[in-house]
């Protein structure tokens, strides 16, 4: 059937039920002459007692919710909240009437349940009391009589159960709901029919809903909402793997667990964009909530990701400012999503950023070519406002950031000088112009550097060096800072250094003529212009050292102008281990037996253990696979409650029975292999890919000691990490890695137990990767924790060291923010402050010495270039020597450490890795010194047979493959960060503190 809107003419196709608005401009569509509702009243008539419900042919339209309607009650949302519980909303068009649940109002099914009357039991299930009710059915708190699990109970309506349409769509919703595993989304646990009823278990949320948040809490905190968020995007992105499109995403099917995490739930509404469901899509009626659709899906048109990106700003958008991007009725609603621009979130909160408003509005484009690309790309412009966005920079990345902007914005003022210097020579006084040159060199450049920093803080928070670097200057509001603070930190740093660095300029004046080599004055002028270079650092290293982790890393500059520098999503050490390899099964046995009653196929086996075998079986009612573990005792015999478990590091019980030979279990399936194959791999992990990990595995083992659900016996094959990169810990071992010489841990105290395994997998990494020092330092600690626990446990009185393992979880936790991965653009930041610092304090010291001991070895200039050689080999030697290192691996928070190992370097390795490091420029320094030398003295006489000036020649043409030669080395560190070439000689690797 069709209808024509009598605004835009276009024609709506539709079956079954009449549409109320049109789909593509959002007016209200007149009904055909004759058309009764199933009401049988007026299309626009008002259900009784309610004014916000207004009935229109056999759907129910909420309007704006009333002012004065109890809390928890979302009339424009059509969703229920009860405290503390999950929320179920309506996933098809029609809105039941109202009954009070308590001092709470929810809203009927309209089937054959009221409130006071649903059913107490359904096969092991007894149901508790009704959560909630939509289009189609109920939700209710329910426990399983054979396990005392908890779970959420979602009934099909009556009216609905002989609708083969209605059950097709809630398989299809269970099926959707079971295939994507992962934290941040809800599991669903059974599905199928039961007693005459069709049903679905999921994990019941105790925490409520983001709607109901907002309601009880108000407006969020700005980093809230993006963790929040970005939560919701890390479920969706799962969903969107498996090639699965939300269409029905707002903050009542946001549910918030025990933990402050949220997880996405009610897929209802969801589409496949790999199988098409025409079957399951009724043309030319929207289904879903207006408030948060995307204006494609409002249409009727194909959607994909994006309308779930456009969904996310609408839920952000509600989290900051309480309220949904267009309010009003329905058809308000629709018509602003299809024809106008939300108003930008800073009208309603003023103190948000204007980079987040912009996200936000990017968000809610209308045409989905504007929108993010894809989750990915969202992520990553959010990830800075939220709490864990932005970690604060480390001192040795600022400092490098700032040499290498120090370095551009001088070669551009050099550039500039040099345009404008040749007038400068024209028009001065001929016996001055060496004096107009360096005050023209002083006002130029300058100015320029200054500029540079305040223009690229202001503009966007980030100069080139801080941009390449991953760092932004942002204010207390989280925004770049205005022009004026910008200025005054520029003024502050780089203008105290720059100024001083001129002072020789303005202050020292040559007194050379035309044709004449004063190498006196020439060598003497450098010395001096070196000294006071290194002068000029003295403020900024005052500057910074008020930096301390207490104040953010504040240098006075920052706290003078109430700014910060923070370090942007991409450089943080937080990171998901991707393409995790997956572990395939065997073969499966003849004669598997699987339990009656249960449609299972076996696809496969995981392991064998005391001659049961671990299956990997197919589940066709939810269409996913499952794991099916045998008796005799099935997953193992516990003191506690493993049935329950519902954590995410664990795999959850599906479902258990008896048989004969004992108790079965299936639990959920992983896909993954055990963290032994990931740490003896050919490509070991880095520690920002598995700290997390060992972060949860030290959690789940505390909890499962304590709760008395840990295995009785533990191996290394029993760790594994699943394609996501999640910590998951298998009750019995299977897997690739599992052999007989496999050590087992089954010490009878289960804390011991745990924290004995934990240290041995721990240490297993640690010395099979270059972790930095700061691990290394962790692992000392928690061998000798371990250690006190294991005599504790053996004496016949003692006290246990308290909570090992938990200490352990929130000590990893803490390290999250503290850098550890050492990469090429950490070793450009290393390289920069090199050259900033360190070479010119070398060159001063070398040119000090040679002009020392010019006096005595005039008529020697090989003499002196030996003499100067090896006073420069003993300065650079003695240096590394005493600092361990360099000044730039100190500001860098590095170390130098053994090639081999978790000792730090020796004091010679230390010295010989800067003598080479130092030894190209000083054979630089060296060339130049010893020919000028020659050139002032005017030597005619041979020196080994060959002519003074030709061997001056000689010496400078040296100084290219020199320079080749430095470059080469700058370029090989960067392909190589932790071993440069000065690392390859002296058997040294550089790692983070």
């Amino acid at each position: 059937m069709e209808i024509i809107c009598q605004d835009c003419q276009e024609t709506i196709l539709y079956s079954g039920v009449v549409p109320k608005f049109c789909s593509y401009c959002g007016a209200l569509l007149k009904l055909p002459d004759g058309d009764k509702t199933s009401t049988g009243g007026d299309p626009g008539k008002t259900i009784a007692g309610d004014p916000a419900l207004t009935r229109h042919g056999d759907a129910t339209i909420a309007s704006t919710p009333v002012p004065d309607q109890p809390s928890g009650v979302a009339a424009g949302d059509r969703t229920i909240a009860v405290p503390g519980r999950s929320e179920f909303t309506a996933a098809d068009e029609t809105l039941p009437p109202k009954t009070a649940v308590g001092d709470r109002t929810v809203q009927n099914d309209g089937g054959e349940y009221d409130n006071d009357s649903f059913p107490e039991k359904l096969g092991p299930y007894r149901l508790l009391r009704k959560l909630g009710a939509g289009g189609m059915g109920a939700v209710y708190e329910a426990i399983n009589n054979n396990s005392d699990q908890r779970v959420a109970l979602k009934l099909l309506g009556k009216q609905f159960r002989s609708t083969g349409e209605s059950v097709q769509r809630f398989v299809r919703e269970s099926r959707i709901a079971a295939s994507i595993n992962h934290p941040r989304s809800t599991f669903v646990y059974e599905a199928g029919e039961m007693d005459g009823s069709f049903f679905i278990t999921m994990e019941l949320m105790d925490g409520g809903t983001l709607k109901d948040v907002v309601e009880e809490q108000g407006i969020l905190p700005i980093e809230q909402a993006v963790d929040y968020i970005l939560d919701v995007i890390d479920g969706l992105q799962a969903a969107h793997s498996a090639g699965i499109v939300h269409r029905d995403l707002k903050p009542s099917n946001i549910f918030v667990d025990r933990d402050g995490r949220v997880k996405i739930g009610d897929f209802g509404l969801s589409k496949s964009l790999v199988i098409a469901d025409a079957s399951l899509t009724r043309t030319g009626t929207f289904m879903g909530t207006p408030q948060f659709a995307a204006p494609e899906q409002l249409r009727a048109a194909e959607v994909d990701e994006r309308a779930d990106i456009y969904a996310i700003g609408g839920t952000l958008y509600y989290l900051l400012t309480g309220q949904p991007p267009f309010t009003g009725h329905a058809a308000q609603v629709i018509a602003s999503i299809a024809s106008e621009r939300p108003e930008p979130v800073t009208k309603h909160r003023k103190k948000i950023p204007r980079a987040l408003s912009r996200v936000i509005m990017q968000m809610l484009e209308k045409d989905p070519a504007r929108r993010p690309v894809n989750l990915r790309a969202l992520r990553s412009s959010l990830a800075p406002f939220a709490s864990q966005g932005a970690s604060l920079a480390d001192v040795g990345r600022r400092m490098a950031a700032f040499f290498l902007d120090l370095t551009i914005a001088t070669m551009v003022g050099q550039m500039v000088y040099g345009a404008i210097s040749l007038p400068a020579m024209t028009f001065a006084p001929a016996n001055s112009t060496m004096m107009w040159l360096q005050q023209l060199n002083f006002f130029v450049i300058l100015p320029l550097i200054l500029l540079y920093f305040c223009i690229g803080e202001w503009y966007s928070g980030k100069t080139p060096g801080k941009w390449l670097f991953g760092m932004r200057v942002v204010n207390t509001d989280g925004e770049s800072p205005g022009f004026m603070v910008a200025g005054v930190r520029a003024l502050i740093i780089p203008g105290i250094t720059m100024l001083l660095n001129f002072v020789p300029l303005l202050l020292f004046e040559p007194t050379m003529q035309p044709g004449e080599v004063a190498f006196d004055q020439m060598i003497s002028f450098f010395a001096v212009t070196q000294l006071y270079a290194q002068i000029s650092w003295i403020p900024l290293l005052l500057i910074m050292s008020v930096a301390r982790a207490s104040n953010g890393f504040r240098g006075m500059h920052d706290l003078i102008t109430g700014t910060r520098v923070v370090r942007l999503s991409g450089s943080l050490e937080t990171q998901r281990i991707e393409d995790v390899p997956v572990t395939l099964p065997g073969r499966p046995e003849t004669g598997s037996v699987l339990p009656d009653g249960k449609d299972y196929s076996v696809q496969g086996v995981m392991a064998t253990n005391n001659g049961s075998s671990v299956l990997l079986v197919r589940d066709a009612k939810l269409d996913r696979p499952v794991l099916f573990f045998p008796g005799p005792d099935g997953i193992g015999q516990y003191e506690g409650d493993r049935n329950s478990i519902s954590r995410p590091n664990r795999l959850r019980v599906v479902s258990h029975g008896d048989t004969e030979s004992g108790t079965w279990h299936t639990t959920e399936s992983i896909n993954g292999s055990p963290l032994t194959d990931l740490i003896d791999g050919e490509f070991p992990c880095t520690w920002a890919e598995v700290r997390s990990i060992f972060q949860d595995f030290a959690l789940e083992l505390d909890y499962a000691a304590v709760e008395g659900t840990l295995p009785a016996r533990l191996t290394p094959s029993q760790f594994w990490v699943d394609k996501d990169g999640r910590a998951r810990l298998i009750d019995v071992p299977f897997g690739k890695a599992m052999s007989d010489d496999e050590t087992v841990y089954d010490n009878p105290d289960p804390e011991t137990r745990a924290a004995e395994i934990f240290t041995g997998l721990f240490r297993q990494y640690v010395t099979s990767c270059e972790a930095p020092q700061h691990v290394a330092d962790f692992l000392d600690q928690l061998e000798t924790r371990t250690s006190q626990l294991q005599k504790a446990a053996t004496a016949t009185r003692g006290d246990k060291p308290a909570d090992v393992l938990g200490w352990a979880g929130r000590h990893l936790a803490q390290l999250a923010d503290r850098p550890s991965s050492w990469s090429w653009d950490d070793r450009l930041g290393l390289l920069s402050i090199a050259l900033g610092i360190e070479l010119p304090l070398f060159m001063f010291f070398v040119s000090l010495s040679g002009f020392l001991l010019r006096s005595r070895f005039t008529e020697s200039p090989i003499t002196l270039a030996l003499t100067v050689l090896f006073s420069g080999l003993a300065i650079a030697f003695a240096g590394g020597w005493i600092v361990k290192g360099s000044i730039a691996t100190r500001f860098s928070d590095v170390m130098l450490r053994n090639r081999r190992g978790l000792k730090p370097a020796s004091g010679f390795q230390c010295g010989l890795r800067a003598v080479v490091t130092w030894l190209p420029f000083l054979l630089i320094m060296v060339s130049m010194f010893c020919s000028m030398q020659m050139q002032d003295s005017q030597m005619t006489e041979t020196v080994g047979g060959i002519p003074g000036p030709l061997l001056a020649a000689f010496m400078m043409m040296a100084i290219l493959p020199l320079m080749l030669l430095i470059a080469f080395g700058a370029l090989w560190a960067l392909l190589n960060p932790s071993r440069g070439l000065p690392d390859l000689i002296s058997f040294t690797r550089i790692v983070r503190n």
